[in-house]
């Protein structure tokens, strides 16, 4: 199986773990054959053209995927939270 499709499952694994079948939200993998990209919900999170995993020259490969991804997810969360609070702040 794919690292992506692997990283995915298990995500969405802890997912439903966690809060159960009735959480909507759930990261996908889409492949046109060329690219590969990971989406939460329908944010886009990670692409395979822009894969900016550091590379280990001790294991002679990247860093995990599942840990990257929920890096980037929570960079993403990182950044609308700041876009809220400036919307806010501008709002009042």
């Amino acid at each position: 199986m794919n690292e992506y499709i692997l990283a995915v499952d298990e995500l969405n694994d802890e997912l439903f773990e966690k809060f159960g079948g009735g959480y909507e939200r759930k990261f996908n993998y889409c492949s046109d054959g060329y690219t590969e990209t990971v989406s939460y919900g329908e944010i886009m999170i990670f692409t395979s053209e822009e894969d900016v995993r550091a590379w280990s020259e001790e294991t002679n490969e990247f860093e995990p995927l599942k840990p990257f991804l929920m890096r980037l997810l929570w960079e993403e969360i990182d950044k609308l939270t700041r876009v809220t609070n400036g919307l806010v702040a501008n709002a009042g």
